[in-house]
């Protein structure tokens, strides 16, 4: 089953843009370091997970 069309079955909202969102977020609730998460998010400097991720740790 396509994966937005199982989303809606189950009354979830998801869209493609949320997924890496939330890994970010997953794993800076898990405690890996700000660099870390940036460089596996292929982010090269730390901004974008400072200014946008990083308000849930």
């Amino acid at each position: 089953m396509h994966l937005p069309k199982a989303a809606k079955k189950h009354g979830l909202d998801f869209t493609y843009y949320a997924m890496p969102h939330t890994n970010i977020t997953n794993k800076l609730l898990a405690g890996v370091v700000t660099h870390v998460v940036a460089a596996l998010a292929e982010h090269k400097p730390t901004r974008m997970i400072d200014e946008v991720d990083s308000h849930v740790s």
